[in-house]
């Protein structure tokens, strides 16, 4: 993996919390004056149960018709199907949907969406990566939307950064569980080093070796090789 992307995933993720962390209330004027202050190119809440729009940054209202907080939902919605590829929000929708049927508050989810929120309504589609969270605060889905060049060139591969990342984020307590001797022992492995190899290499017996295989498959808690390949890939061993 390049260490460029990693950094931008990382980046934008490491705004999308701090972001939400300092969200005061759900009120229009301090979303919008914590919009201010960030790198976003929007901002936004939906209502967790009907998915409503109820707040959209100040960039998103004018460009939509200068929305106000009683009508921003009901415009949006006119709005939508020239404002967005019908397909792609479709597949957004499932996925939010079930993001909010999980009910994780801890949980980062993650969208790329292709929609025009230009002031002019004909100009082209352009792609966004959006990071969302439950926020009670907000009292609703929190979300900043990021927007991002040839995306329809990278987005697989933009996808599989990201469940990358997330694999660290999930495993990284397993991770650290591992002495130093351990992820020697496995780097050596997902290398492609036998048993005997790295006996011979770090001048200790292959009954060690044995051992200390054994127990980095055991804390990590996998059962097979490839596994372990995985996480020596995403943790940057190999």
């Amino acid at each position: 993996m390049d260490p460029n992307d990693k950094e931008l995933i990382q980046l934008h993720r490491t705004f999308f919390w701090q972001s939400e962390k300092i969200i005061k209330s759900d009120s229009w004027d301090d979303l919008d004056m914590l919009f201010e202050t960030l790198p976003s190119d929007h901002m936004h809440v939906s209502d967790k149960s009907s998915m409503a729009l109820i707040y959209a940054d100040p960039k998103m209202r004018e460009a939509v018709g200068g929305l106000t907080k009683s009508e921003i939902h009901e415009r949006f919605l006119e709005e939508l199907p020239k404002r967005v590829d019908l397909e792609n929000f479709q597949r957004n929708v499932e996925i939010t949907t079930e993001f909010v049927k999980r009910g994780n508050k801890h949980e980062v989810g993650i969208l790329f969406q292709h929609m025009n929120l230009d002031k002019d309504p004909n100009a082209d589609f352009e792609w966004y990566v959006s990071f969302m969270k439950l926020s009670d605060k907000a009292k609703g889905i929190f979300t900043l939307d990021f927007k991002v060049k040839f995306l329809d060139k990278y987005q697989n591969k933009f996808m599989k950064l990201i469940a990358l990342d997330e694999f660290v984020h999930q495993n990284m307590d397993k991770f650290q569980e591992l002495t130093a001797r351990e992820i020697e022992i496995m780097t050596l492995l997902a290398k492609g080093l036998s048993n005997q190899e790295i006996s011979d290499q770090l001048t200790i017996a292959k009954f060690t070796v044995d051992t200390h295989r054994r127990n980095i498959m055991s804390k990590l808690d996998i059962k097979r090789f490839v596994d372990l390949i995985r996480f020596a890939e995403a943790f940057d061993l190999v």
